[in-house]
Parts: structure tokens; sequence; C-alpha cells
């Protein structure tokens, strides 16, 4: 889905999506292939970490400064918030930047602040595959899995009420290379030359 075209001007890419919808998977194809035109951002949180967590992909904090408020959410009961100093700092640097967010507030204060795109990752994961990839997750509370089986119950809801503030939506058919190919897509649209896309014969289910 293109809602409207976009010059090569530093740029704000907004990563969204459910549980297990291949977010982790987008994220890092960009760390690959266009970190010399865009850098990925870690949001600070101050849920405890897990084993497969990156420092690419968060920085742990034991409370998320109040200066953040305006760009703070919780997301299954744990506070994030973006990290708008190095956004910022990126964007005067002549680079875009990237970073996931599931909160529409978020993404709408980050849309009225900075000139931003908004990418839906969807996937249609079942109910058995949320719960297995939550009880996979170190330190998943009992109420986190319940909070994340009630979001995957209410998603199609939410993105319809939400339609307004995507500008892209990637298909997840469950092929890695397929969701680096759409991602490539998208960005091109954006005026973003598309970096080399590895053909590894990846088959395997993207779905962080």
């Amino acid at each position: 889905m293109k809602k409207t075209s976009h010059s090569r001007l530093p740029t704000v890419f907004l990563v969204d999506g459910s549980t297990g919808a291949g977010k982790s998977t987008l994220m890092g194809f960009l760390r690959r292939n266009y970190g010399k035109l865009i850098s990925v951002g870690a949001k600070f949180t101050e849920r405890p970490r897990r084993v497969t967590d990156g420092d690419w992909e968060f920085q742990f904090v034991d409370t998320i400064s109040p200066d953040l408020d305006r760009y703070s959410y919780l997301s299954v009961g744990r506070r994030y918030a973006l990290d708008i100093v190095s956004l910022r700092n990126t964007l005067a640097s002549g680079l875009s930047y990237a970073v996931s967010c599931t909160d529409p507030h978020t993404i709408r204060a980050i849309r009225r602040a900075f000139p931003t795109v908004v990418i839906l990752v969807y996937r249609e994961v079942s109910a058995a595959r949320i719960l297995s990839l939550s009880q996979s997750r170190e330190g998943a509370s009992e109420s986190d899995i319940v909070c994340r089986l009630m979001e995957s119950a209410c998603t199609l809801t939410h993105y319809a009420e939400n339609i307004g503030i995507y500008d892209y939506v990637v298909l997840n058919t469950g092929e890695v290379l397929d969701l680096e190919r759409q991602t490539a897509a998208l960005l091109r649209e954006c005026g973003i030359a598309p970096g080399p896309i590895r053909d590894s014969s990846r088959t395997q289910t993207p779905g962080r």
C-alpha cells in the first residue's frame, strides 16, 4: 500500500506489527543491506533483557526518563520509548533512521515532528503460534502471555481503526526472501536505492 511518494531526504522509518509478524526480521534486513543509508535505532525499555535480544534493538534501563514521555508507550505491560536524541542526530547527519514502534499515539507524534514513513508488517499468526512464541521468550510471565494472546485476537480491528497512519504494508508470507524483496521495493518508492539481497535459500519462517 502506497499512500504518498517521498523524496530522498533523511526520513524516519517506523516499523509496526504484532507479535510474530516479522518486525525484527525486517529491521535486521535494513541493518545488513542499507547501513550506509539507514541507521537502525534501539528503543529504551524497562523490561528485562532476553537472551535473544540484540543491543541494536533495545537499550535496557531501570527507568525511562520523563523527558521521553511524549515518545513512550506501554506494550504487553512493559514500557518502551524511542531514543529521540539519537533519532534527531541521525537525521541531522544526513542518514535516515529506522526503529520499531507499535503505538499509534507515538507514531502520530513522530509523524508530526519529522519526515516519516510508517511500515506495517502483517502476518496472520495463529493463537497457538503466539502461545509458543510467548512461552519461548525468557522471563515471559503468565500475564505477558495473556496480553499477547489478547493483542492477537484484536489485531485486525486495531489496524483497521488506525489504517490512516500506515504508508506501506509488507505482507509476511513466511519466507524471508519475499519479505526482503517487498521491503526493498518500498524503499525504492521512497528514493532509497536497494542493497544487495542475498539469496541464501533461507526459507525459514520470519517471525520475531
